[in-house]
């Protein structure tokens, strides 16, 4: 549909002009003058710009009217070139220029004869100071592999490509040179020495000591001298300070110090053009104001063809090609960069891409031929995996990766981003993850211009998740270990996906590599940027594990705030009480213990620790309370807690309840994996029921020399002997 846009507006170009005007203006120019029809700034005014053109067009042009043209004001906007501002008389109809023989045609057309897509509203200098926290979102590009797109275009531009107007010395020429530098500093010595009666010499030599120093590019000595006229100005324009103190702010990249300079050039009258220029630099940099807005404000006002080349890159970031196209493709057309080979590549370099993005591939190629001769080489490689089709993307790959390597390149970037597409679409889920995170590691500084660390987000988070389903351990560990970097912090929104990590690691008998993952790692506990209280509780439960206490009242207490989830409270409160108990703390352990007994979910756990401290101190009927209703009735106990079991049977002997006594002694048999706890067992057993109901021939593994044994022939022998004594004393 996009490629359809731009060939209907280039048909409705040569229709328009085979199509009579409503009038035409013509007057002669110079041979070599170049002429663009600018967007449309509002209803009933158009721009033509000419550059080229030492002719003096003020009283050429002044006094041309037509029907449709109330009046035309030609602006010297320097350099050879011109700003024709047209009003027009009628909203139905729109210019074209063109330079034919060196004569210069105005046409007039009605908008039915010419059709083109409208360009968005252009905002006034006081909308973009205004449009700072204006953002908008740049959706990738609907091509099959996408270049670099938005704020990480390749040669993007940058303070120093777009020149600045040599500005004036006090009383100087405009030109500086290095003997300007001399003079300025000679003069400011000078002034120095006039004490308080030459305040007035001293701001003006201060000033032009800056001026001198910004002319030839030396921002930091510039800024130094200009920051000392907010005490002494002398009589140097305040509009001429702050538009000083805007560009040496630019170019040391202090956007926020430059945007605050160039709204006070603003407000005293600076030239808008200047403004913002200096504007567009900032948005190029930050994307606030947002780059769109700015780059089409600029389009509207300026006439330099690096200014347009910036406006046009601007829209290009944010995803507007086609108005980007209207702007960049005449710079190509009237050649307006032939003496500056670098300007060109950097042009052709935009055109072609987009016209790729607008999916006009022949016409990409064209333009991708004569730009840098490493991002050509990636791009006809790129262009040709999606002429070629998917079953050649594969295939690609070792080209690209062979460029990816040589990082000295700019193209090495654009190399590793269309394998790691390759990867996402037709690798292995893990190899998409490594590829990104590579990435990441080898350019971090175009994170925050490429959806490289969002695509390494969902590939990681969508493998984890998986794995985790199917309880592949190891190939969770594989997938963090390759794929895990620092920047994913701040983007990873699933707590379960930290907790999936730690736990495999756990589960491969990894505990200090799972406290490493989510201490180290994820920054758990000391990362303040989330607040994730499932996986902060999960590294509390593995320091509990490590036996590390005091670690686990600490993370604990962390986690104590307003915010915490109150289905995690009574968890919480069950693992600090388990803590307590292992620190030997039985009173603030037996405390917490009865508050999470009142909870459905920990009050079996809950009534098995308080009846085992109950038997431990020595309290056999609290111990029966708790235990009994968690085991018996024994085919629907809810533990299966050995010590639970040994401690209500031994209770409940002494409280007389000999036959439930030996049934629970006879189920803990059942239960335990201990031979010690089932020899003591058996001994409970032989001593609550009837006498030799209990052998121990049966118990493998089992020590002769075991006390419980010895208690347990004891006990049968004394139950024998009894048995004989009243067996005498009834045959007598």
């Amino acid at each position: 549909m996009l490629t359809s846009i731009v060939f209907s507006l280039l048909l409705g170009i040569a229709t328009a002009q085979e199509v009579e005007p409503l009038s035409q203006i013509r007057f002669a120019v110079e041979t070599d003058t170049k002429v663009q029809t600018l967007p449309t700034v509002k209803d009933q005014m158009a721009e033509i710009r000419l550059t080229h053109c030492d002719l003096d067009l003020i009283d050429a042009l002044s006094t041309v009217k037509r029907p449709e043209i109330r009046r035309i004001t030609p602006i010297n906007m320097g350099e050879s070139s011109w700003l024709l501002r047209i009003d027009l008389a009628r909203p139905d109809v729109l210019l074209r220029s063109k330079v034919v023989d060196g004569v210069l045609e105005i046409n007039v057309y009605r908008s039915d004869q010419f059709e083109t897509q409208d360009l968005q509203p252009v905002l006034t200098t006081e909308d973009l100071f205004d449009d700072l926290f204006e953002t908008s979102v740049v959706l990738p590009p609907s091509v099959d592999l996408r270049p670099l797109f938005g704020s990480a275009i390749s040669y993007p531009m940058s303070t120093q490509d777009v020149p600045f107007e040599l500005m004036s010395l006090t009383g100087d020429d405009n030109a500086s040179e290095w003997a300007d530098v001399t003079q300025a500093r000679n003069r400011y010595l000078e002034a120095q020495q006039l004490g308080l009666s030459g305040l007035t010499e001293r701001g003006n030599a201060t000033y032009s000591l800056g001026i001198a120093y910004l002319n030839e590019g030396l921002a930091m000595e510039a800024d130094f001298y200009l920051n000392k006229l907010r005490h002494s100005p002398g009589d140097v324009p305040f509009m001429d300070i702050f538009l000083a103190k805007s560009k040496a702010s630019l170019l040391q990249k202090d956007w926020d110090t430059a945007r605050q300079d160039l709204r006070q050039a603003y407000s005293f009258g600076a030239e808008e053009t200047l403004v913002v220029e200096g504007m567009a630099h900032i948005s190029h940099a930050t994307g606030l104001p947002s780059r769109s807005n700015t780059g089409r404000l600029l389009a509207s006002l300026t006439s330099k063809p690096e200014a347009l080349l910036l406006a046009g890159e601007l829209l290009q970031m944010d995803g507007r090609y086609q108005e980007a196209w209207e702007i960049l493709e005449p710079l190509y057309t009237n050649q307006m960069f032939e003496d500056n080979p670098e300007m060109v590549q950097r042009l052709r370099l935009r055109l072609g891409d987009i016209s790729y993005f607008l999916g006009d591939n022949q016409q990409a190629q064209v333009y991708w031929r004569g730009t840098y001769p490493d991002m050509r080489q990636v791009r006809m490689l790129q262009v040709n995996m999606v002429n070629e089709g998917s079953n050649v993307w594969v295939e690609t790959v070792p080209q690209l990766r062979v460029i990816a390597e040589d990082g000295t390149t700019q193209n090495a970037a654009e190399a590793l981003y269309l394998i790691g597409q390759v990867y996402y679409k037709y690798g292995t889920q893990l190899d998409a993850v490594e590829l990104w995170a590579e990435f990441v590691r080898t350019y971090p500084e175009l994170l925050d211009k490429t959806d490289v660390l969002d695509m390494l987000n969902i590939a990681y988070q969508e493998r984890i998740r998986a794995l985790y389903k199917k309880q592949y351990w190891m190939r969770i560990a594989k997938t963090h270990e390759l794929g895990w970097v620092p920047e994913l912090r701040g983007v990873i929104d699933d707590p379960d996906v930290l907790i999936m990590v730690a736990d495999a690691y756990a589960q491969l008998g990894l505990p200090d590599r799972a406290l490493y993952a989510l201490i180290s790692d994820f920054g758990i506990g000391t990362n303040t940027q989330f607040y994730l209280p499932d996986a902060e509780l999960y590294l509390a439960k593995l320091y509990f594990q490590s036996n590390r206490f005091y670690e686990v009242h600490r993370t604990l207490e962390l986690m104590n705030t307003d915010r915490l989830p109150t289905r995690l409270r009574p968890e919480i409160q069950f693992l600090e009480a388990q803590t307590y108990l292992a620190e030997n703390n039985l009173d603030k352990a037996k405390t917490l213990f009865e508050q999470t007994a009142q909870t459905a979910e920990f009050r079996t756990p809950s009534y098995v620790a308080l009846g085992v401290l109950a038997r431990q101190e020595g309290d056999c009927d609290a111990a029966v309370a708790y235990l009994k209703p968690t085991l018996v009735p024994l085919a629907e106990r809810s533990t299966d807690d050995p010590l639970a079991f040994l401690y209500l049977s031994q209770c409940l002997g002494e409280n007389g309840e000999y036959q439930l006594a030996s049934e629970v002694a006879e189920a803990l048999q059942g239960i335990s994996s201990d031979p010690e706890e089932i020899q003591h067992a058996q001994y409970l057993q032989s001593l609550f029921s009837t006498p030799g109901a209990v052998t121990l021939d049966a118990i493998e593994d089992v020590d002769a020399e075991s006390i419980w044994v010895e208690l347990v022939d004891e006990q049968q022998k004394s139950d024998a002997f009894w048995t004989e004594l009243e067996t005498w004393k009834q045959s007598k």
